[in-house]
Formats: C-alpha cells, structure tokens, sequence
C-alpha cells in the first residue's frame, strides 16, 4: 500500500480525529503490515506534503514579491 492510500486509510478510520478512532496499531493490522512501517510511510507522505506546501508557498511568495517590484 502506498503512502497516499496508508494517508487515506488513515483519514478515513479517524487517525487524525481527537480522541482518535484508529491506532496505528490496527491501522497495520487492517493492511497486514507491522506498526513501524505505517508509521514511517505516514511520515513519509507528511514530510513529503510540507514539501509541496512548502515549495507552492515559496513560488507564491516569489510570484507575489515579483509583481509587486513591477508595480514600482
């Protein structure tokens, strides 16, 4: 199961919510996979969604830094 797919699981069986509806325990027991490695693909998919978050927030800031030297 990719990481995208464990993420939607996730979401899905209320990982996120508060108090949560699904431990990461039972989330590897629901794909046959052992704790550690759901763990690290949540982790993964995380870092690699600040990523982006990150880079669109960059080339807004760029976008937006540049249009603003144009308008002077």
């Amino acid at each position: 199961m990719e990481q995208l797919e464990v993420l939607q699981l996730a979401a899905k069986h209320g990982y996120y919510d508060v108090p949560r509806g699904i431990t990461l325990r039972e989330l590897a027991d629901r794909i046959d996979v052992s704790h550690q490695a759901v763990s690290e693909r949540i982790r993964r998919a995380h870092g690699h969604l600040i990523g982006m978050l990150s880079s669109s927030a960059s080339a807004s800031s760029t976008r937006s830094m540049s249009s603003s030297n144009t308008q002077r």
